[in-house]
């Protein structure tokens, strides 16, 4: 957890003490440079922290004598929103290099890799439209939020801008008519 909070890209991810002479800036030493830099570049990226949380976590849990199996939907919500927080990372270089990503930090291979599919087989609008879609349907997964109330205030919401529109409009018109 603490390697990959303090990961940088400078660590000489080497365990070769003679040939090393960068200094470490990993919490952890040559040992959390060594352990994350894999972490960082060939998965999530910066959200794989989520999972030595999520071990240390279900460490917990064992150590009280609690059962684990009660937090697998948390779990797979948590690794969800770890993917889409990746996506979201390469998206900025995915759209700039028109898929073509060179470097994958900070969002790490996975990341990067499902950006530049997005980009290349949906383009720009169908990427950012299919990102927002994920990333809301999985906050009403995440929040637990009752789609019907969503809906209604939603509804009300444009109904209200369609009538203040349709005012301006008329107000417009009217305007229009006496000038001419």
């Amino acid at each position: 957890l603490f390697a990959g909070i303090s990961y940088s890209r400078l660590d000489n991810p080497s365990l070769d003490i003679k040939n090393n002479s960068i200094g470490i800036k990993n919490w952890m030493g040559r040992l959390g440079a060594a352990l994350a830099a894999p972490l960082m570049n060939y998965t999530l990226g910066y959200p794989i922290i989520i999972v030595p949380a999520l071990i240390v976590f279900f460490g917990f849990l064992l150590y009280q004598g609690k059962s684990v199996i009660a937090y697998w939907k948390l779990t797979l919500i948590l690794l969800a929103w770890s993917v889409l927080i990746s996506i979201g990372l390469a998206m900025s270089d995915a759209i700039n290099y028109l898929g073509n990503i060179r470097e994958y930090y900070p969002s790490g291979l996975v990341g990067g890799t499902l950006a530049s599919l997005l980009i290349i087989y949906m383009g720009e609008f169908g990427t950012i439209l299919i990102f927002i879609m994920l990333t809301l349907a999985l906050a009403i997964l995440s929040l637990k939020l009752d789609m019907s109330v969503l809906f209604t205030v939603s509804g009300t919401v444009l109904k209200s801008a369609w009538d203040k529109f349709q005012l301006k409009y008329q107000d417009w018109r009217r305007v229009r008519a006496l000038r001419a």
